[in-house]
């Protein structure tokens, strides 16, 4: 267990193929109403939205380059920024369950239209629309950032609970590269018989 700075945020959100002021429209307020609290942030574009809409991620990271409290990321290892961060604040990306399981902390998700690129799929059975009250607090862009940091911090993870809950959702916690390097291993054996 790593002793993480209070008030510390990283914000990393999701990205979306059709709307290149992603981080304006739906992280802007956050921003700005974290740093009006004193919190410190982290801000860590998705790859993608990095790569698809590096001018409009310029302009935004822009508006914030001469604030103190907050900084841009995209080369930090992700297991250094959770251990020093209190919470992440995301949307629908992934990183919020190996942010759980790295640290045992809750998260927080901004709750925003999610990105939907299989046109057959329901959201309600996504993944990370089905666990997110599981291991986190659902945000409403409405409501004040700062109390649900508070509502946040009186919320505390049982580790026995974290670990059922990646135990009953996860596959091969703790030895995947055992279980596939035994794959491939079979793999290559029922081709050489072949």
């Amino acid at each position: 267990k790593k002793s993480y700075e209070k008030g510390k945020i990283l914000i990393a959100p999701s990205w979306s193929p059709s709307l290149p002021d992603y981080y304006e429209k739906y992280y802007s307020k956050i921003i700005d109403d974290l740093l009006k609290n004193d919190f410190q942030i982290i801000f860590r574009p998705h790859p993608e939205h990095f790569k698809r809409f590096f001018g409009q991620y310029t302009n935004f990271s822009r508006k914030y380059i001469a604030n103190s409290k907050i900084s841009f990321d995209t080369k930090k290892s992700l297991q250094e920024i959770f251990e020093t961060c209190e919470t992440i604040i995301t949307d629908w990306s992934g990183i919020a369950y190996e942010f759980v399981y790295a640290s045992n902390r809750r998260v927080i998700f901004n709750d925003i239209p999610p990105k939907k690129l299989n046109s057959d799929a329901s959201v309600e059975e996504m993944f990370e629309y089905k666990y997110r009250n599981k291991i986190g607090l659902i945000y409403n862009l409405n409501q004040d950032i700062s109390q649900t940091m508070i509502e946040l911090r009186k919320l505390n993870l049982d580790e026995k609970e974290t670990n059922n809950f990646f135990k009953n959702n996860f596959y091969n916690i703790g030895k995947s590269s055992k279980f596939i390097s035994k794959s491939i291993i079979n793999i290559l054996n029922n081709l050489n018989n072949q």
